[in-house]
Formats: C-alpha cells, structure tokens, sequence
C-alpha cells in the first residue's frame, strides 16, 4: 500500500511554484542624498578642474599676454608653461615714445612647487634663461628721478618678506648675448653671458657651484679660495669672486679695476674680504667675531678716474677699524680712524686718530667729517673731507690759521709758492682745480 502511494506521488506531474509579489515601499531618502551630491560633487569636480586649469597649464598666462598684446607697442609671442611650476616666453617686443624697439627673446623663469613658499618658507628657482636681448632705456634727467622717487617710496614700504625665506636658492642661469643701450646713445652694455649654478642661501649658510660673467664693462669668473690670517687668526675662505670692471662701465673709468671678493663662514655667519685697485684698497667683515676693517695703502685716483671725476686726492691711505668693545648699554662698537694721510697737489696731509662713528654697522658712513693736517710755510692747513653725492663722493673743504685765500692755499699746496708768484699756465691750473674741486659754498 505504502508503495502504491510512492508511485502514485511519483508519476503526480510536477507543480510549478508562482512567487507571489512582495510590496515594495519607496524610499524617501533617494532623492535627497542624490540631490545633495549632485549640489556637492559637481562644485568641486568643477573646482578642481578650474584649479588645474589656472595653476597648470597655459591659459591665464595666454590670457595676460592677450590683454598686454591690445597695447600697440607690446607683442608678446609663444607664451607657455604654469603658474605652478614657472613660463617661458619666445619674445617680447616694445616700442616707446622714441620708435626704437626693445626685444627679448627665448626667455625662461621656471621654479620647483610654489607651495613649498607658504609652506616650508622655501623658494627654490629652478632656472632663469634669456637667449637674445636689446634694450633702450631713457636715461633723461626727468626718467631718473621719478625711477628714483620710485625705488626710494619701495623702499620705504618693504615688509622685509624676502628676509624671511628659510631657503633661497636658484639652480641654473644661462642669459647670453644682452645688449643695453641708451636711447640718446651715451653708453651701451654688451653683456656675452652670465653663467650660475647652485646658488644657495639656507639660514647662514652660502654656496655657489659656478659662475661666470662676460661683458663689455665686467669680467666675472668663481674660484675656489684658500685660508688666510686676518687679525691673527685663521680665517676659512670657502669661495673667491675674481673680477675686472672695465673703463665700458662709466666714461669716468680710464683703467681697468681688478678685484677678488673672498666669501666664507664661521660661527654660522657669512664672512667677506674685498680687495681692490690692485691691492691698494681692502675691506674685512668677519661677522660675529666683531672684526671691521677698511685699507686703503696709497691709493692713486688718477690712476683710474679722468680728472673731473677723481678728485683733488693724488694719494690716499687710511687704516679704519671697529672698536674692540662696545658701548655699556647700547653693545655698538665705534668705528675708529686709527691712522691715514693724503696728498694734495706736492703736500702731505695727516690724519690723527679720531672716531668716525659711534656705530660700527656705519662705519663706512661717516657721521662727522675727518680731518687732515699739514704745516707749511708757517702756515697750519686743514682740510676737511665730508661725503657727497656725486664723483668722487666726498669734497674738500681747506682752512688755514693763519687764514688764507683758497686759491693762496692751492698755489702753495700745489706748486710751493703764493698765487700772485705763479707763471700764467699754473695761475690758469689752480684757477681750474678751485672751481672743479674746490667751489664756494652757496
């Protein structure tokens, strides 16, 4: 019976299962989620697209240049790069007032990730370059001093950023074949090449892998330097600038001026030696170690100026130094004329020890005039040096006890005898060297 009832269920035709629809409840959620992230996402995939487009690629630098291009005497042409990491520029042409066309070409400013500035304090440049260039530059009485005004009203309102940055460095310049030239023709710079890299400033610490320069009025090259014995001490010159300023750099200059700028560190701050004028003229700052001096061993203007640019000093020697000690409460040490002479026309003049300011950081500025003697003929002569503001940056004023006329003192200092003794062509060179050197006062 039991196995009748198996068959009969097996041979049953199987039975199809219908599933039956569940409710399905709509969510209320849905549309404001999705909402919501379409309001959200497509701001900032906007965002970030208009970021990328701003900070790396072209089109605001295109969009500068377009505007500055509207302007009939700029062109600028083939502009690229990013504001994130620098531009290049294949050239810029302008023409001023005058018709002449400044040009510069094949120009490069590229620099590493600007973010590390606001960040880090780090502003690393990675290369500079500029392949062709000529300049006109206005140099009109006019265009000087307002360019002067300028950079004095900058000056005055600089925040001194700059001195914050924790590294400064710029890894590679290539400038070649600059020309720079005067609209009234009065001078021209032919620049050949400035050459750098591994410039390097971080905190107190200088480097600088190579350098050279090569110009119509300056010849630049880097080498390395050696110890030397300053004051009694070993001092660690680390890198030399060995230089030529020729006579292209001001019609003043007659001769060639070589110079050596030494550059070290020691108790973490940088040190320099500057010699000049074929060793006449030296200078030493050895920082912290509280050690500033100044040389001069006989120094000879006319060697190097044209006689309206000299000054009435044939010979010049001054030995200045910083005081050893500074003052109780303020800790600045003077600046101190040990000793020093000049020579004007045949007569030796000599400078007594005197202070040439309290602050040894001015030293090169001094705040009260020096002073140099001489005795002749029974007469005490004195002349008195006080800066000024054009060739030669200083002017003499001459005295006498008993008191004498200017031109009495030039005819006695120059050729040893009274004006009214001299033959007419010296009576004609004091008259000429009272009025170019030694002028009334207003």
């Amino acid at each position: 019976m039991l196995k009748n009832d198996l068959l009969f269920v097996m041979e049953q035709p199987p039975q199809l299962r219908v599933p039956v629809a569940t409710e399905v409840k709509p969510r209320k959620n849905g549309c404001l989620f999705g909402c919501l992230g379409t309001v959200i996402g497509v701001p900032v995939i906007l965002a970030i697209i208009g970021y990328y487009v701003v900070m790396h690629t072209a089109v605001p630098l295109r969009l500068v240049a377009k505007a500055l291009n509207q302007d009939k005497q700029i062109k600028i042409e083939g502009i690229g790069g990013s504001i994130s990491r620098g531009f290049t520029i294949e050239s810029i042409r302008y023409s001023g007032d005058s018709g002449k066309e400044s040009v510069l070409e094949g120009m490069a400013l590229q620099w590493g990730d600007i973010t590390r500035m606001g960040r880090n304090q780090e502003l690393v440049i990675e290369k500079i370059g500029l392949r062709r260039a000529h300049l006109y530059i206005d140099t009109s009485d006019n265009t000087a001093k307002k360019e002067s005004e300028s950079s004095t009203s900058k000056s005055n309102t600089t925040t001194g950023t700059e001195n914050r940055l924790k590294l400064f460095e710029i890894k590679n310049v290539d400038i070649r074949e600059v020309v720079v030239e005067s609209i009234s023709g009065d001078f021209k710079f032919d620049l050949d090449e400035i050459l750098m890299k591994g410039f390097r400033v971080k905190g107190n610490d200088f480097d600088l892998a190579s350098l050279s320069v090569g110009s119509n009025f300056l010849d630049l090259r880097l080498e390395d330097a050696s110890v030397a014995t300053i004051a009694g001490q070993l001092v660690p010159f680390k890198r030399q600038l060995v230089g030529v300023l020729k006579p292209g750099l001001h019609k003043s200059l007659v001769k060639e001026i070589g110079f050596t700028v030494e550059l070290g560190a020691m108790a973490g701050e940088m040190i320099t030696r500057v010699r000049g004028f074929n060793g006449a003229v030296e200078t030493v700052n050895l920082g912290s170690l509280g050690y500033e001096a100044t040389s001069i061993k006989d120094f000879t203007p006319d060697d190097y100026f044209a006689p309206e640019s000299s000054g009435p000093i044939s010979k010049l020697s001054m030995e200045i130094r910083t005081g050893p000690e500074g003052d109780p409460e303020t800790g600045l040490r003077p600046a101190l004329l040990e000793s020093g002479s000049l020579t004007l026309g045949t007569t030796l003049f000599t400078m007594a020890p005197q202070v040439l300011s309290k602050n040894h950081a001015e030293f090169k500025k001094p705040s009260q005039p020096i002073t140099a003697t001489s005795q002749r003929d029974g007469l005490e002569i004195t002349a008195t040096l006080q800066e000024a503001q054009e060739l030669p940056f200083y002017r003499i004023d001459l005295s006498s006890k008993p008191t004498r006329e200017k031109r009495d003192l030039i005819a006695l200092l120059w050729f040893g005898k009274a004006y009214g003794d001299l033959p007419p062509d010296q009576a004609t060179e004091v008259d000429t060297t009272e009025k170019r050197h030694f002028p009334t006062k207003p």
